[in-house]
């Protein structure tokens, strides 16, 4: 029994909800990765304690991360989190 066009239109309305899908899906993910620049140092801050730092760190966050950059340049950083 060949498809009907009603099976191509459902077909369709299917591929673009997992396209659109997807495309939101990636776009709300990007939101949680995080780079620095080569001459800067970034932290990620996870429940009031350091999670990770480096210079030029590029990783993902987790939801509810922060993350603080500043120049490499400086050699003393005082900072407080509540």
């Amino acid at each position: 029994m060949a498809p009907t066009i009603n099976t191509y239109g459902t077909n369709a309305a299917i591929l673009g909800g997992l396209v659109y899908g997807g495309k939101f899906g990636y776009s709300k993910l990007l939101n949680y990765w995080v780079e620095a620049k080569p001459n800067e140092w970034l932290l990620i801050i996870r429940n009031g304690e350091q999670a990770k730092c480096a210079v030029g760190l590029q990783t993902w966050m987790l939801p509810g991360d922060a993350a603080v950059k500043f120049p490499s340049q400086l050699y003393k950083v005082y900072f407080t989190a509540e």
